[in-house]
């Protein structure tokens, strides 16, 4: 076959590929720069690592097995994955993600949670100095949902 010839796809294969990309559309935004999968489901919104992506929607959504391993190929295939982190303080929100606010670990800056308690959890595993991880306004934070799932 040559480059200029397109492969032969079944009618059955061409919907089953359209169900998938529907399914995609549906309930994810993705975001190139960070290599993640925003699940903008109302009840969810939440980052999810490409890869995962149909894990996700067969254990959070109820997706059917089938379907979401025909996703997962499909990420695999167009070489989503590879994970560049989270975006730095300051940036934008990303979008389909809610913004909360949240507490920063004032021992090394780099923990932040959703609550206080989490926060006071890190610092006593990580053996921060006492006393650095309560709130005050310079440890603050507007945090979205990285979280993957």
């Amino acid at each position: 076959m040559s480059d200029k010839q397109e492969p032969i796809v079944g009618e059955g294969e061409e919907s089953r590929v359209e169900e998938v990309r529907a399914v995609l559309r549906e309930y994810y935004i993705f975001v190139d720069e960070y290599q993640k999968a925003i699940c903008v489901e109302e009840q969810c919104r939440k980052a999810v690592d490409p890869w995962y992506a149909g894990t996700h929607l067969q254990k959070t959504h109820k997706v059917s097995k089938d379907l979401t391993k025909r996703i997962s190929n499909m990420i695999r295939e167009g070489g989503k994955g590879s994970d560049k982190g989270i975006p730095k303080d300051g940036t934008l929100p990303q979008e389909g993600l809610p913004v909360f606010d949240g507490f920063r670990c004032g021992g090394c800056g780099q923990f932040k949670a959703r609550s206080m308690r989490e926060v006071e959890g890190h610092c006593q595993t990580i053996w921060h100095e006492e006393g650095k991880y309560y709130r005050s306004e310079e440890h603050t934070s507007e945090l979205q949902s990285p979280v993957l799932s």
